[in-house]
């Protein structure tokens, strides 16, 4: 017995690519041993988001995180943050000379990057 599933784009015929009406959309077949670990990864990856959107959501508004919890809660590394900073694509406040982040900024990031990456 074939344990491979077929994707098709539906409807099952070929359509172009409104990028590039010259190529076509192709059909991709996977093993179901690799389907089903792609789904559980993404359930994972799903379970951990909401995780940690649930965990900065009950923090309340007023509260500060140091740079190590910002790290933590985002898992980008101290120079990730330092770049954001930068940039000006998070915000964050000079207490002597250290930054604190707004709790209720990065769970509102967490939730901009969630609907984006979907």
């Amino acid at each position: 017995m074939d344990t491979r599933l077929l994707f098709q784009s539906y409807p099952p015929y070929r359509y172009s690519n409104p990028l590039n009406p010259h190529k076509f959309m192709d059909t991709i077949e996977v093993e179901r041993e690799v389907f089903d670990a792609l789904i559980n990864r993404v359930d994972f990856l799903h379970k951990t988001v909401k995780a940690l959107y649930d965990q900065l959501r009950d923090k309340k508004l007023s509260d500060w995180l140091t740079t190590k919890q910002t790290c933590d809660y985002l898992h980008i590394s101290e120079r990730k943050l330092r770049t954001m900073k930068e940039r000006g694509k998070i915000g964050f406040s000079h207490l002597g000379r250290l930054s604190q982040f707004k709790g209720s900024d990065i769970a509102g990031l967490i939730v901009k990057e969630r609907v984006s990456g979907q």
